[in-house]
């Protein structure tokens, strides 16, 4: 990583936990009560990080980023959704205890995503790799895949509408059989970016560099899905997007 004096590693930390948060809450399609209440039942007591501080904290409003009991809560909830993927739901209740005592509803953890570690993909982040985040200190792949500059921001935003009508037309499908497949494949249930996909479908919208970057782990699971691909995320549609010329893609 580039040496930077505190105060740039700090900014830099902030908006990478911003990213890492819009990844997490995009990838798993939850609203912001949902992911607290999870986040409370892995901290085991009211998380900290209530709806206002998480939008706060994603929209870099909060001028020193998060505090320790923040990034502590995210740690345990994070540890408590990687126990139930990866250790079972029996040993996620024994640890934890009962979800429904914070008002988490099972389908909820079920469709969450834990962070991984960087050097160790099997196991989650902790407290301590958090902490490397917020100081600058720590660079994760799948938060630095959605960070586009302003040049990157405009490249993509032109190439997008282009590479998904080429999407289309190599399944021969027409305008409505494309919108109603690429939504169906889309992982957001939220209605108003389903609507705001169709629209970007129907040339109708233009995604914002905060909007384009918040989409591009759903788009990109958008893409996996239709291509039928075992793996397939952010970081690969960038490079496909960021590709100058179409016809290379």
């Amino acid at each position: 990583m580039q040496s930077l004096n505190y105060a740039d590693r700090h900014g830099r930390g902030i908006t990478a936990l911003a990213r890492l948060l819009t990844y997490w809450l995009s990838r798993s399609d939850l609203s912001y009560l949902e992911f607290s209440a999870i986040l409370s039942w892995g901290f085991k007591e009211r998380s900290p990080l209530d709806k206002t501080t998480l939008s706060r904290l994603r929209n870099e409003k909060a001028v020193h980023g998060a505090g320790l009991r923040h990034l502590d809560a995210m740690a345990e909830g994070n540890q408590a959704i990687w126990c139930w993927h990866c250790q079972g739901p029996e040993i996620a209740l024994q640890t934890y205890g009962p979800f429904s005592s914070w008002g988490v509803e099972r389908k909820w953890i079920e469709q969450a995503i834990w962070l991984p570690k960087d050097e160790d993909n099997e196991q989650p982040l902790d407290l301590g790799d958090f902490a490397l985040l917020l100081c600058g200190r720590l660079d994760l792949p799948y938060v630095t895949a959605t960070m586009l500059s302003p040049g990157q921001a405009v490249q993509v935003n032109d190439q997008l509408p282009d590479f998904l009508d080429r999407l289309a037309k190599e399944r021969n499908w027409g305008l409505r059989e494309a919108v109603s497949a690429f939504l169906a494949a889309y992982p957001a249930t939220d209605r108003a970016r389903q609507h705001r996909l169709k629209e970007l479908l129907l040339g109708e919208h233009r995604l914002n560099a905060t909007e384009l970057e918040g989409e591009l782990a759903a788009l990109a699971e958008m893409v996996r899905r239709i291509r039928q691909l075992e793996a397939y995320g952010p970081a690969e549609l960038r490079s496909e997007l960021l590709i100058a010329s179409p016809s290379d893609l």
